[in-house]
């Protein structure tokens, strides 16, 4: 359904004169709309516990409003990382330096879902085996899973990698100049991140992200005002990408670190394994 009423999108815009890029952010809006009230009809119907009743529970309210309130900062964390970067490169290129981006970071998407579709389904086992007090195998789960996500990942990326000018021209025709080393950084980004997903999980698994949130969310903030200073004494914009994989680095040594702490992860073992 999803799929089709994208592709629906992009024949609506064929067919109105109206500004193209407010009716399709409209449009996107409505298509996230029908699918989350998908998703509730779907569950409705298959579940029977899934029903609507007024509850009150003052101390698992306030436990889950600060769950989900680090969780909110780590997520405007990430799209202040990504949009922030997309506002400097407006400001001090032309648009088609954003629109290289934009291009760069949709084979991106399309890569990543592969190594998303595959935490899926690793995800609910890391939060059983926390749940069940089962740390080692939860352990063991981290380390095979991060191994897995990252040479999934490689596996679709490195060809990309290499014959980025070939695919981009039998896509685009004419490539927009910083499209081709764009695409090849943010994939290098991506496959330093897949290597997280596994800790992120984890570290979601035990509720107290407090910590957790705070330190990785306001690092990846850094990547907007430092992208900034280098730009502002004239670099060009690739330098925002470098700047992104020195941030994904940290950050995944970061997330190792406190999970030292949060669930006794070896760093060393992970390394190792």
């Amino acid at each position: 359904l999803e799929v089709i009423l994208k592709l629906a999108i992009v024949y609506i815009l064929m067919l109105f004169d109206a500004d193209k890029l407010k009716l399709y952010a409209v449009l996107m809006f409505i298509t996230t709309l029908i699918i989350r009230f998908a998703y509730s009809l779907y569950c409705r119907r298959t579940y029977t516990e899934f029903k609507y009743s007024f509850y009150w529970d003052r101390g698992l309210f306030q436990t889950l409003l600060g769950f989900s309130g680090w969780n909110l900062f780590g997520a405007i964390a990430s799209v202040l990382n990504n949009q922030g970067i997309n506002i400097l490169l407006n400001v001090f290129f032309n648009p088609i330096v954003n629109a290289a981006r934009g291009i760069a970071y949709q084979i991106n998407t399309a890569v990543n879902q592969f190594v998303q579709n595959f935490m899926m389904a690793v995800k609910p086992q890391i939060t059983k085996y926390y749940a069940e007090g089962n740390i080692s195998d939860m352990h063991k789960l981290i380390f095979r899973s991060s191994k897995f996500s990252f040479f999934l990942l490689a596996i679709l990326t490195m060809p990309i990698i290499l014959e980025t000018p070939f695919i981009l021209g039998l896509w685009l025709v004419e490539v927009p100049e910083y499209a081709i080393i764009f695409t090849r950084l943010i994939l290098i980004v991506a496959l330093i991140d897949s290597l997280s997903y596994p800790l992120m999980t984890a570290a979601q698994a035990t509720g107290n992200i407090k910590k957790y949130q705070s330190v990785v969310g306001s690092v990846l903030m850094l990547n907007v005002p430092i992208s900034y200073v280098f730009l502002k004494f004239g670099l060009s914009p690739e330098i925002t990408l470098y700047i992104a994989i020195f941030v994904s680095v940290t950050c995944l040594m970061l997330r190792l670190m406190l999970l030292q702490n949060m669930v006794n992860l070896s760093i060393r073992f992970f390394l190792q394994k």
